[in-house]
């Protein structure tokens, strides 16, 4: 999308501070552009259940950078698998019947149960991140074309 001649995605970290994914706000498209900082995956669960982003793909690469916000802010070495187990029951409970929310969220999670030094869990979690969003993106070109 571009807005003043710049170019936007929909979802994206925020490229100075990586504690914060920004969104365009769709509740106020067409008459107004407005970025929204989300800071938390409580943030992002609000953002998908109030439906400040809309659409499938968008919804799954949401929810899975909701795993990203959390593994980023609260993640610990000494943290149990359970953790992530928790972390995506509550994402996905944000809107239960989103089958790309489900894919994307369980996705991210298997790869991260297994644990790991906190900068290698982060980096693995925004890997996976960017390439579901590499591939819905994708997806979503092809689907146009």
């Amino acid at each position: 999308m571009k807005v003043k001649g710049n170019r936007f995605e929909t979802i994206w970290i925020h490229p100075h501070n990586p504690g914060i994914v920004q969104i365009i706000d769709q509740r106020f498209i067409p008459f107004d552009f407005r970025i929204e900082d989300l800071c938390t995956d409580e943030e992002i669960f609000e953002a998908i259940r109030e439906m400040h982003l809309r659409g499938a793909p968008l919804i799954g690469a949401a929810g899975a950078l909701g795993m990203y916000l959390a593994v980023f802010h609260y993640y610990d070495k000494n943290v149990p698998p359970q953790f992530i187990r928790e972390k995506a029951a509550f994402l996905k409970s944000a809107r239960p019947t989103a089958v790309n929310l489900a894919w994307a969220i369980d996705r991210i999670s298997n790869a991260l149960e297994k644990g790991g030094k906190k900068d290698e869990i982060i980096a693995l979690a925004r890997r996976i991140c960017q390439d579901i969003l590499n591939e819905e993106r994708e997806n979503c070109l092809n689907i146009g074309r």
